[in-house]
């Protein structure tokens, strides 16, 4: 096993970033037509997620930090073309999703849209902001209708200590991974894009 230590600045970091390529919860949603094909466990107190719209997932952060176990559903795509997940929170926030492998060891495959923004008190939209970090022990696939649209992403195979977590979103300290590492596959045509400043892959 293997730890890894990783700072802001070590990061893919840039203006904007372009690539068009050739925590154990409380609460558990049963999955059904939502964005994410997965069923999600999560502590209520730290984030909200509304799946009422068919094709959609929409996840609001309430404080700086949450972390949220996705169990996949069997024979699934974990997030479908057409399908679109948006993460929301106050300036700086951050989520980590850790997608749980189930008894079959697939990869977990992103064909739809991922966004974040920064909301205001009201919850009203900003812009785009937020760190969103994605865990997966059997491997990532980004397909080529994949698309990200998040200032600062993480797509990781390996385990994230969630007390490094916390202090690497609130820039106190480094961000420790851990354990083997596996596939992050980003097919031809998928985009990745980071904005406004200070984004980083």
């Amino acid at each position: 096993m293997t730890t890894r230590h990783f700072a802001k600045p070590a990061l893919l970091r840039g203006c904007a970033i372009t690539a068009l390529l050739a925590g154990a919860g409380l609460t558990a949603h049963s999955a059904q037509a939502q964005g994410f094909q997965a069923t999600p466990t999560f502590d209520p107190a730290a984030v909200t997620i509304d799946e009422g719209t068919v094709g959609r997932t929409e996840v609001r952060v309430l404080g700086n930090s949450a972390v949220i176990d996705w169990f996949p559903d069997p024979g699934t795509i974990f997030l479908p073309v057409d399908n679109t997940a948006v993460f929301l929170g106050t300036s700086g926030f951050a989520v980590l999703n850790r997608i749980m492998p189930g008894q079959v060891l697939t990869a977990a495959r992103f064909d739809g849209l991922v966004q974040a923004f920064v909301t205001d008190a009201n919850g009203g939209i900003i812009g785009p902001g937020g760190f969103v970090a994605f865990s997966s022990p059997t491997g990532i696939i980004v397909g080529s209708t994949g698309r990200f649209e998040v200032p600062q992403l993480m797509l990781t195979t390996q385990a994230v200590d969630l007390n490094s977590f916390t202090a690497f979103a609130n820039g106190t300290g480094p961000l420790l991974l851990s354990g083997t590492q596996n596939s992050v596959q980003i097919q031809a045509g998928a985009s990745l894009t980071g904005t406004p400043e200070d984004s980083f892959l």
